[in-house]
Parts: structure tokens; C-alpha cells; sequence
């Protein structure tokens, strides 16, 4: 018995000038090796996340008329090639990577050798220009 045990964030640190930080994900961790125990995590990279921002997407276009949306005609877009396109990919979204967010470009295009990615653009606008 007793209260599910879940998590916020599975990312465990977040690059930064002065070197990692720590994100919850890494609190996260600790808990469930204290616990002996694993979380149900949320939020990015999970794929809870994708799948419920994916139903709720359904939901808004089915209402509005629309025909109901395959995941591949959904793209996850992101700064973070880990936490945002993969978690899109597990679950088979798109995945569009970003380079204008936190990671420099050349650590960014470092982590495309472990990811899969459907597009690279330097900027959201890039991407919404594309879309046009």
C-alpha cells in the first residue's frame, strides 16, 4: 500500500556556464535508489507527457471539426535532443530539434549521434517558416 510515487522531471541536470545544474530528475533519483523504489515520471522526458498533450490535442481538433490527429502528423519540438525529441520519438511523434535554446549548437549536434531527429532548425521561427 501507501501513495504512488511520482516525479515531476526525469532530467537530472541542465547545462550551464558555470557547469551542470542539478533538475529535479536528479532529486528523483536519488529517491527512488533511497527507496528502492521507481518513479512515474510526468513530465519531459516521459513519455506521459507526449501521450497526454497528444489527447488533448485530439480532443481540440476532433471538436473542432477536424479529423482525429496520428501521432506522426504531431512533432515534438525542442531545445533539448534527450529530454524533447526523444521523448517525442518513443511515443511516435516527429521530433524537430532546435538550436537557439540551452544547449550551444556544437554540444546540441554532439547528441544527434544518440537521437534521432526528423529536422534541425536554428530557431522556432525556422521551423514556422518551414510550416508556411
Amino acid at each position: 500500500g501507501g501513495a504512488a510515487f511520482r516525479g515531476i522531471d526525469g532530467n537530472r541536470g541542465w547545462p550551464a556556464a558555470r557547469g551542470p545544474l542539478l533538475r529535479p530528475g536528479a532529486r528523483v533519483a536519488g529517491l527512488e535508489f533511497a527507496l528502492g523504489l521507481r518513479a512515474v515520471v510526468c513530465g519531459k522526458p516521459s513519455p506521459v507527457v507526449c501521450r497526454e498533450a497528444v489527447a488533448e490535442l485530439r480532443r481540440d481538433v476532433t471538436a473542432a471539426g477536424g479529423s482525429p490527429l496520428r501521432y506522426r502528423e504531431v512533432a515534438m519540438i525542442g531545445d533539448d535532443p534527450r529530454a524533447d525529441v526523444a521523448a517525442g520519438r518513443r511515443v511516435g511523434l516527429r521530433g524537430i530539434l532546435v538550436l537557439s535554446g540551452k544547449l550551444d549548437e556544437a554540444t546540441a549536434r554532439a547528441a544527434l549521434g544518440t537521437v534521432r531527429v526528423d529536422a534541425v532548425a536554428a530557431d522556432l521561427a525556422e521551423v514556422v517558416a518551414a510550416l508556411a
